[in-house]
């Protein structure tokens, strides 16, 4: 383990390895596509409009692109992505607090 920190220091002059960066945003994701954050997926249940893809995104979500999945996630249910598309902008943070609280 030390042999090859020490030759990664000598090589680039810093750890081979490095944090990883969330992946880009991208446009809103189409209804059926999947989008996850950290452990969690949603599946997108009905057209989502662009603010709350925006504000989605700040909360960390992304499309999820991996075609051979072989990550573990929690499934929250369908009812959830449907509650925050029709949760007026004001209530979202509370709606999106209640439905991520128990995991």
């Amino acid at each position: 383990m030390l042999g090859g920190l020490m030759q990664s220091l000598f090589r680039g002059g810093k750890p081979a390895r490095e944090r990883r960066r969330l992946p880009a945003a991208g446009r809103c994701p189409d209804v059926g596509k999947k989008i996850c954050r950290r452990n969690m997926v949603m599946t997108v249940t009905d057209p989502m409009q662009p603010d709350l893809w925006d504000w989605l995104v700040l909360m960390g979500w992304r499309e999820s692109s991996a075609k051979p999945e072989r990550r573990r996630y929690t499934r929250l249910p369908e009812t959830a992505m449907k509650t925050l598309i029709y949760t007026d902008r004001a209530d979202r943070e509370g709606v999106y607090r209640e439905l991520i609280g128990g995991l």
